[in-house]
């Protein structure tokens, strides 16, 4: 039987992403059980079909969420930090998503239309008004 421990170290290499390694609470998964975070997923998809091609089985498939890995994730308390440069935030893995939609830290493109710059979420209003000055 599996302690408390090893469960939680099973569960996470479980929600592991195989393309970035970043844990997420969605658990992605194709036919085959390979895990994709869901940025990586939505990176890799077939247009508008909504299939992968799986990068580690080479299998063309429609990923699906697997709601015991969830479950289970959820019953561990399991913790998550966010990846983002500079960003120090940790919190429970069933909370990422929301974090990562709002971090800060985010990268995000710069909308003006003559301007390819990628930065922090939370450098882009000064980024603008200099761009925006002669």
């Amino acid at each position: 039987m599996l302690d408390s421990n090893s469960m939680r170290v099973r569960v996470e290499q479980h929600l592991t992403c195989v393309i970035c390694a970043d844990i997420d609470a969605g658990a992605w998964q194709c036919s085959n059980g390979h895990t994709l975070c869901a940025t990586c997923q939505q990176s890799i998809a077939l247009e508008a079909s909504g299939e992968i091609m799986c990068p580690v089985c080479q299998r063309r498939d429609r990923v699906r969420r697997n709601r015991a890995l969830i479950d289970m994730a959820s019953a561990l308390d399991l913790q998550w930090s966010c990846t983002n440069d500079g960003c120090a935030h940790v919190c429970p893995l069933a909370e990422s998503q929301s974090h990562v939609v709002h971090c800060p830290a985010r990268s995000v493109g710069c909308p003006l239309v003559d301007c390819d710059c990628l930065m922090r979420c939370d450098a882009l209003l000064a980024h603008m008004v200099h761009h925006r000055l002669p």
